[in-house]
């Protein structure tokens, strides 16, 4: 090879130094920190829009059997299944819940608004977390565990939460929806309650109650906020006495 030519290779190729080593690793880190935050606020984004469609989706879904209920002749807003089993008997309400299958939700149900919005404490079978089956023609399928984020029916301590209430995890926040109703009420009156008193604005309602009771009043309003959600504070609402006929003993299984 040409002496020159190795000479031109040799002299027109050359290194970086430290200091455009040191200038190219700052301005990759300056992009570095504008487009991460980006792309991450981009996921949660996405995932708040999938999950506000959702919830729209399970409200449509109660109006949708209302109507139907209301079709059939039903139009008791507070109709109660009170005598599964007895309140209070933890063996006994187990055994009680156990029975209710999706079949007996909907063939007993004589009010305009779904008892539970699932199966309740059915044995863990192949389907126990697919949700919302009562009011989604295609059920979501819950989270395996407190870790994994969407829907679930698992709390913060990684067990089953009371009937009725439901974990979404999202945005690294576990925000907490509860569904009402007279029978749900009947099992566990912390649920739907003031004072173990039954809320009757609340009938029917799938809503947002924030984190665990543990957080503050603001936390809860700006998680539900985060979803576009109105915070509901039970304990600004008015009750009722419980309808005789919630007791009615004829009604059994």
């Amino acid at each position: 090879m040409n002496i020159k030519f190795k000479k031109y290779i040799r002299g027109g190729v050359r290194g970086f130094t430290v200091i455009e080593i040191v200038f190219v690793i700052i301005i990759l880190g300056m992009l570095a920190s504008i487009l991460v935050p980006r792309l991450v606020a981009n996921k949660n984004d996405a995932e708040i829009a999938k999950v506000k469609m959702q919830i729209s989706a399970i409200r449509r879904g109660i109006e949708y059997y209302k109507a139907a209920q209301m079709g059939k002749g039903y139009y008791d807003e507070l109709y109660c299944f009170t005598k599964c089993s007895p309140q209070g008997n933890s063996a006994q309400e187990n055994e009680g819940r156990s029975k209710f299958d999706m079949d007996f939700l909907k063939t007993r149900n004589k009010g305009v608004y779904p008892m539970m919005l699932d199966q309740s404490r059915k044995k863990k079978g192949s389907d126990y977390r697919l949700l919302f089956k009562m009011v989604l023609a295609t059920p979501i399928k819950g989270a395996e565990n407190n870790n994994e984020k969407g829907w679930s029916r698992i709390n913060n301590s990684g067990g089953d939460p009371y009937d009725g209430r439901y974990f979404l995890r999202v945005a690294n926040k576990s925000i907490i929806f509860d569904y009402c109703s007279p029978t749900l009420h009947k099992y566990n009156d912390s649920m739907c309650s003031k004072g173990g008193k039954f809320i009757p604005s609340l009938n029917g309602k799938f809503f947002c109650i924030g984190q665990p009771s543990s957080a503050t009043r603001a936390d809860r309003i700006a998680d539900c906020a985060l979803l576009g959600e109105e915070y509901i504070d039970s304990q600004t609402l008015d009750t009722i006495e419980d309808p005789s006929y919630w007791s009615d003993p004829a009604e059994t299984i």
